[in-house]
């Protein structure tokens, strides 16, 4: 097993609008990717139209419980324009990556998580968050705001606890409660969070 790699490519529904060519709303469960005590998921993604889109993965260390990676909200032009979200999570046992690639107003965005273990296997040696290639410094903030609008699209990272208690994440019921509540709690607790969703809201991107 030590040498296998697992990769999970995660599955989302997508549900036209009335037109029946635009799609009205995307929804990704969770996948994981496990060898031995190292994992990570993929998918966990909810598009509506005319709300903020939310992006999120987590990783399990050895010893540890599961965490969140990374938490992005972001605008986009679902309904108007080519919107999509690919998210692939793989780990070999020693080695573990997820990364979501956001595309909206014409533009990538990626963002990716990486792990890697020391020859134990049991202490992490190496751990990076990358945004459209520059690092995020994980210990500052796991929830980043991404404005796709602006070219390029800018980052906003920001220091606010995220839940520690992680449901079954598979059926994309389950994620779209998750991700609600996880983003309506950030919104109540900070301002910077509020404003760039009603933002988002009121003009649709």
């Amino acid at each position: 097993m030590h040498n296998f790699t697992l990769i999970f490519i995660a599955g989302a529904i997508v549900l036209a609008g009335c037109n029946g060519t635009s799609p009205s709303q995307i929804l990704m469960g969770e996948g994981t990717a496990t060898i031995d005590d190292l994992s990570v998921t993929s998918g966990n993604v909810i598009l509506k139209e005319g709300q903020p889109g939310i992006a999120f993965a987590f990783a399990t260390k050895p010893g540890q419980s599961k965490e969140f990676t990374y938490f992005v909200v972001f605008n986009h032009d679902l309904g108007n324009g080519d919107v999509k979200v690919e998210s692939i999570g793989n780990s070999d046992g020693s080695i573990a990556h997820t990364f979501h690639t956001i595309t909206a107003f014409g533009t990538d965005c990626k963002v990716e998580y990486r792990v890697g273990l020391k020859a134990d296997r049991k202490t992490v040696e190496t751990e990076t968050t990358l945004i459209a290639d520059a690092p995020y410094d994980p210990s500052k903030g796991k929830l980043f705001l991404i404005d796709m609008k602006a070219t390029p699209p800018t980052v906003t990272q920001l220091n606010l606890e995220l839940p520690s208690e992680i449901p079954n994440l598979k059926e994309t019921d389950s994620v779209e409660k998750f991700s609600l509540d996880t983003l309506n709690g950030l919104r109540k607790t900070d301002k910077t969070v509020d404003e760039f969703c009603r933002r988002i809201e009121t003009k649709g991107t």
